[in-house]
């Protein structure tokens, strides 16, 4: 068996996070002196961390406009900036100092479901949005994101800048993260990246303490604890937002949520007469700021926490006849906010703008039910596992998950008059307020806006993207109603809470390293991610000459990990087929399709025919110097993601695939093209292949596949290689599951595809 090193990531997330909490909570327990004196104590305790991320998010975003956050003596500045605070509040200082080694080991169980595959992988899951915002990071450490990037000369890693500065999309989590990397003193945001994660996923949870204080009073401490945790193991908004590259999303539900609990109390105190208006005043600040460090990190919430905000205040002026108070409570926090987002609040009104008038996202295709239970977390979000309640879904899966969501709402349905004084009290009037905004917002989605998508009812991404946000609220309710049983039973209770928190930390990780293997299936043979980006660049540093052009030859299903290789090479001149990735239509036509130029350096899947013998391996891939008689393959479509061994390449195939050549891709002159392949049919099969030219012709050959070995092809087409098209296959068998593990469907396999020109 063989044994493999603990990853780098995996030691630098476990140091890093308490040390962001730490610093986090030294900074948030400075805002909580402003409260009132009956809530500052535990919003030292549960709001500060949360606080402090809302605090150098701002930080962040008014350095970063102006200033390359990776300024060598930023870390300096931040150290001195510490110690001062350290020595003129002393005492505060060691109680932050105490209570942040409570939230670093917190934040660290809460983040099992992302450190479990830094350890077992040395990575997460990039085949979303996370280029995006690596890439924010990386080109903050050199450049104030005021400094324009030229569309005419923009680089693949450029083109996410420049399509956030043109468009005014918010960037809160960007900077934070940029932020981050260069106090950490970390050359690749990549590492930087987890520990921003985890310790906005705690936060949140944390931050749920501060409305349930008194219910959770009885419970030791270690209790509490176990039972604020649970929500980091559930499959709502925050841990769906982490697992598939929703940076944004996940600190901005983080902050927004705070902000929410943050307001409930404070408006009941508020709302009291004889509040003088200067301690009004005072106590308002800690919410503008929550408010803004929400917005800039993602704006798309502000719309709904505004409402959540105003309908509260308005429910208790009307009931407590606190007009005044409550009038400037709210144009407080809403003027520090303001001041707060400066030139910021015009990108945050242009990307709210921009955002409501297009449709994004892809059909959700569930029962209403499963937005329901989505947004308690126990519902899989889209493209996640355990959608018992999508369409089609087995009965037997939909009948589990009703009981499943029916044990969670259980409790809930038990305290709905404990619940229901919470809100009267302000406690909880805004975290229903807004879940009530959410749930009139999918029924409109869901039953007044046509469906723009194939499937689904409605505008379902909407749904699904309310279900999301509702997560942290709704869930709010159930532990409201668990702290609420534990003062009746609290033996019994306080061993369900430690068998809850058993189950769901066990699934967590289960789960994590479950999305992590199937992202893993394209990276035979390699146990860190993190490492293997680096070796790339390594390899690509000795191997290439320095001013040779770089061809990345991942066209397809590598189109992903195309974009982290751009990242990792971004100070290289890079060539490629870019057409088949929207994230980079800011490369101009004339670039959007070039070659590989003889003399440069082509990065491929290992055993690829566009290399020169003697190629560089990294991982399933390999770097060397372009073969001049070489024809590069372009997108595949109709097969299975691509697997490897290392020495050898596959596709499994259900029926049809289609495997295009890349446009000007092939060596002028040659008049015939050399094709070879491997094929296994499972059952005896005919495949028909069809070499298409660009004039539309074709070439028609039949093979036949016994279903027993591996066959052979090699034959020189009728086809000048600057006039193939694709490689169109097609099969008379039928498709069967690949393996009672794999419900894949596949009927035949095709390896070591290899095109060469053969001179005349």
């Amino acid at each position: 068996m063989t044994v493999h090193s603990v990853p780098t990531i995996f030691w630098i997330t476990l140091a890093a996070v308490p040390a962001l909490m730490f610093v986090a909570t030294v900074i948030g327990s400075a805002w909580t002196a402003l409260l009132p004196p009956g809530l500052r104590a535990r919003a030292r305790f549960y709001l500060a961390p949360a606080l402090g991320l809302a605090t150098l998010t701002v930080l962040a975003t008014v350095c970063g406009r102006y200033v390359a956050l990776g300024h060598p003596a930023m870390l300096p500045l931040a150290l001195a900036a510490l110690s001062a605070y350290g020595l003129a509040r002393r005492r505060a200082f060691g109680t932050a100092l105490r209570q942040s080694a409570c939230s670093g080991a917190f934040a660290l169980v809460c983040g099992a479901g992302i450190l479990a595959p830094l350890l077992v992988y040395g990575g997460f899951n990039t085949d979303n949005d996370t280029f995006t915002y690596l890439a924010h990071a990386q080109w903050l450490q050199q450049y104030p994101f005021s400094q324009s990037v030229d569309p005419e000369t923009v680089t693949p890693f450029a083109t996410q800048i420049l399509l956030y500065q043109k468009a005014g999309f918010r960037m809160g989590g960007s900077y934070l993260l940029a932020l981050l990397q260069s106090l950490l003193h970390l050359r690749w945001a990549y590492a930087a990246y987890p520990v921003l994660l985890i310790s906005a996923i705690a936060s949140c949870c944390l931050g749920i303490g501060f409305v349930l204080a008194r219910q959770l009073r009885p419970m030791r401490r270690s209790r509490r604890l176990l039972l604020l945790a649970l929500p980091a193991f559930g499959l709502g908004g925050l841990t769906f937002g982490a697992s598939f590259g929703f940076l944004p999303q996940t600190l901005g539900m983080a902050l927004a949520a705070c902000a929410l609990f943050l307001a409930g109390p404070l408006l009941g105190w508020v709302a009291q007469s004889r509040r003088g208006a200067a301690d009004v005043a005072a106590a308002s600040v800690p919410g503008g700021v929550m408010l803004a460090g929400a917005t800039l990190a993602y704006s798309e919430l502000s719309p709904f926490v505004g409402c959540a905000l105003v309908a509260s205040a308005f429910v208790l002026a009307l009931q407590r006849k606190a007009w005044r108070n409550l009038l400037l409570h709210g144009a407080v926090m809403l003027a520090v906010a303001v001041l707060l987002l400066n030139v910021e609040m015009l990108r945050v009104v242009a990307a709210l703008r921009a955002q409501m008038g297009v449709v994004v996202g892809a059909p959700v295709d569930w029962h209403l039910v499963g937005f329901l239970a989505h947004a308690f977390g126990v519902h899989g979000g889209a493209w996640d596992g355990f959608q018992w309640a999508a369409s089609g879904a087995r009965t037997g899966a939909f009948a589990g998950g009703l009981l499943l969501l029916a044990l969670v709402l259980a409790p809930v349905a038990l305290n709905a008059r404990a619940l229901w004084r919470a809100s009267l009290n302000a406690t909880l009037l805004p975290a229903m307020a807004i879940l009530a905004v959410f749930g009139a917002a999918t029924l409109y989605f869901r039953y007044g806006v046509a469906s723009p998508f194939p499937t689904g009812t409605g505008q379902s991404w909407s749904q699904s993207k309310l279900a999301d946000w509702a997560f942290p609220f709704a869930i709010v309710l159930t532990l409201f109603s668990i702290a609420r049983l534990y003062r009746r039973d609290a033996a019994r209770v306080g061993a369900a809470v430690v068998l809850l928190f058993a189950i769901g930390l066990a699934s967590s990780v289960g789960l994590s390293l479950g999305r992590m293997s199937h992202f893993m299936q394209g990276y035979a043979g390699i146990h860190d991610m993190e490492r293997f980006y680096r070796d790339l660049r390594g390899a690509v540093l000795e191997a290439c000459p320095p001013q040779a052009p770089v061809h990345l030859a991942l066209n397809g299903n590598f189109s992903k990990f195309r974009q982290m290789a751009a990242l990792y090479l971004h100070d290289r001149a890079l060539t490629s087929d870019w057409r088949d990735d929207n994230y980079l239509d800011w490369i101009g036509p004339a670039r959007r399709n070039r070659p590989a130029a003889s003399g440069s350096c082509v990065i491929g899947p290992g055993a690829n025919a566009t290399a020169t013998p003697g190629a560089r391996m990294v991982g399933p891939f390999q770097v060397a110097l372009a073969r001049p008689d070489a024809i590069v393959l372009g997108a595949v479509s109709g097969a299975h993601h691509r697997e490897t061994d290392g020495r050898n390449w596959w596709y499994w195939v259900e029926g049809a695939a289609r495997f295009a050549v890349a446009t000007d891709a092939a060596p002028d002159g040659q008049k015939k093209t050399r094709l070879r392949f491997e094929y296994l049919t499972r059952g005896p099969q005919v495949l028909t292949l069809r070499v298409v030219r660009r004039d539309g012709t074709a070439q028609q050959i039949e093979l036949k596949g016994d279903g027993q070995s591996m066959a052979a092809f090699d034959q020189v087409v009728d086809a000048a290689p600057t006039a193939l098209a694709e490689l169109a296959f097609s099969t008379d068998g039928r498709a069967t599951a690949l393996a009672p593990a794999d419900p894949r469907l596949g009927a035949w396999l095709i390896r070591n595809i290899e095109l060469t020109a053969v001179a005349p």
